[in-house]
């Protein structure tokens, strides 16, 4: 199991937390979930685009297909934040992507 990381810690007066937060991006499998609530990050980045499959059916670079975010960001515990990264440039392509995930 991984070691997790306790730079965070919770003021018990005010609740706040305190220290850096963490994002970790690049997530493409349960796999990489999994492994990031382990060691206690902040949040999940995910990248949407044209999604490239290998011969073992694992993804290949970082772009996801839509189907597959949707069901990754679904696997994200509530205490994580998922975070969408988008090259869409307008504000109507941003939010169907959004509502699509």
């Amino acid at each position: 199991m991984a070691e997790r990381c306790d730079l965070f810690k919770q003021n018990p007066a005010s609740g706040r937390v305190r220290g850096p937060r963490i994002k970790i991006c690049e997530i493409t499998s349960r796999r990489d979930i999994e492994f990031c609530t382990q060691i206690g990050v902040d949040a999940l980045g995910f990248l949407v685009g044209h999604e490239k499959l290998g011969l073992d059916g694992g993804v290949q670079g970082h772009r996801l297909s839509i189907k597959r975010e949707k069901a990754l960001v679904g696997a994200v515990s509530n205490q994580i934040s998922s975070v969408l990264l988008i090259h869409q440039t307008s504000a109507e392509d941003m939010l169907a992507l959004c509502r699509a995930i």
